[in-house]
């Protein structure tokens, strides 16, 4: 089967029925569970945490640096890969002659839904993924606009911390929920969080994500003494505690989950901080 790929500006061959896949991207390890490929999924990356049952597959590598013995060992006939960072691994992996096919990264929700379709395409699971792409596009709507228009900052601890520009599915999201993102003015997908910028902006709502493999997350107070100590004591967000810590992986996560798992978490807590701020 040959399928053009705009990423590679080319026409792939992939198997007709790829029986031993191998999935270097969280998001795309998500979509292959979900659109019932999993049991010809071989291998994954350590970075692969949905679903639980990654942990059951060999790990073949990091997201940007790959396992060769062990994934030679795996004889995979296709690896799903993904633009962006992954580039110089996509490539590296098409020189040695594996079959690769890279899925782009998502700019918006809407690319969360094509990416669905692209990797049933792919793997010849379409009716699985037009089912999944419409039952996750219905749920999507019911959260649109649920939320008021708070100015809000993402915190992402990739040590250091980062925050999101108006480049990252991620602004859209929030836009889509009703919540304002203050750096959507800045055209990038994550740099790192200047906060005498954010102090001036005066986020009304702090998302942060620790690291998903810490012990333990930092509390509300630990995190309001730390943006005290970078100037941002001033801000509506900190005087009025109304941050949301998630448990890790959760808004970085651009794969299904994101609409089924991290959305209802993010109009849940909003709606929990503003209830109590009012009662």
């Amino acid at each position: 089967m040959r399928i053009y790929n705009e990423f590679l500006g080319e026409t792939v061959e992939v198997p007709d029925y790829p029986e031993r896949i191998v999935s270097l991207a969280p998001d795309i390890t998500d979509i292959l569970h979900r659109i019932g490929a999993w049991e010809r999924v071989v291998g994954v990356s350590l970075y692969c945490r949905r679903p639980p049952e990654s942990d059951e597959k060999p790990r073949v590598g990091a997201y940007l640096k790959v396992n060769e013995r062990r994934l030679s060992e795996l004889k995979p006939d296709l690896i799903l890969t993904t633009t962006g960072a992954q580039r110089r691994t996509t490539l590296e992996l098409l020189r040695r002659g594996y079959p690769v096919y890279p899925i782009k990264l998502p700019f918006t929700l809407y690319d969360i839904l094509d990416n669905i379709v692209r990797v049933g395409a792919v793997v010849r699971e379409m009716e699985n993924a037009y089912r999944e792409s419409e039952r996750l596009f219905e749920l999507m709507n019911a959260y649109r606009k649920k939320l008021p228009s708070l100015r809000v900052m993402v915190e992402i601890d990739l040590h250091p911390e980062y925050t999101i520009g108006n480049a990252s599915f991620l602004n859209h999201a929030l836009d889509f929920m009703g919540l304002k993102n203050i750096f959507a003015d800045v055209y990038a997908s994550y740099f790192q969080t200047p906060y005498e910028i954010a102090a001036e902006k005066n986020p009304q709502l702090i998302i942060y994500e620790p690291k998903p493999m810490r012990k333990s997350r930092p509390g509300v107070e630990e995190l309001v003494k730390r943006y005290v100590e970078l100037g941002l004591g001033g801000t509506e967000s900190v005087k009025e505690r109304r941050i949301i810590i998630t448990g890790g992986d959760m808004v970085a996560h651009y794969g299904p989950a994101f609409i089924d798992e991290v959305m209802p978490f993010i109009v849940e807590s909003v709606e929990e901080l503003i209830d109590g701020s009012t009662s």
